[in-house]
């Protein structure tokens, strides 16, 4: 049916722990692939710069999100916990992922608008670089 819309579905690693939980459950599907949250796999100890590099044959969409540290997920400025954003990034690059990409911040305790607009220009310097 996705097929027949042109539609492609991304699984978000929530429950899966690593990425071959994530291939066993979006199978051989061309219209399925990975949605990489990077602060899940810091949450579940698993580093995400090497998720991104086993996924990214079926990589359809990256969140790049940090949190404060490994178990927990309270989330925080990208740089500032265990995600490791940055080489996050530059795997995204090494790989040639040109997809979408989106800046994740949920904190509780304020507004995240400013640490967002942080992100996204640090993001944006960063793949500068590489151009």
């Amino acid at each position: 049916m996705l097929g027949a819309y042109g539609v492609y579905f991304g699984l978000e690693n929530h429950p899966e722990r690593t990425p071959s939980e994530v291939l066993e459950a979006i199978g051989d599907e061309d219209v399925l692939g990975a949605a990489v949250d990077t602060g899940w796999w810091a949450t579940q100890g698993y580093d995400p710069v090497d998720a991104i590099r086993e996924l990214s044959d079926r990589l359809f969409h990256v969140h790049l999100k940090d949190v404060e540290e490994r178990g927990t997920h309270v989330t925080c400025m990208h740089g500032e916990g265990c995600a490791r954003i940055s080489s996050c990034v530059d795997a995204l690059v090494d790989v040639g992922y040109a997809g979408p990409v989106s800046i994740e911040h949920h904190s509780f305790d304020r507004d995240p608008t400013a640490e967002c607009t942080r992100a996204l220009t640090m993001l944006r310097e960063q793949l500068a670089i590489h151009v």
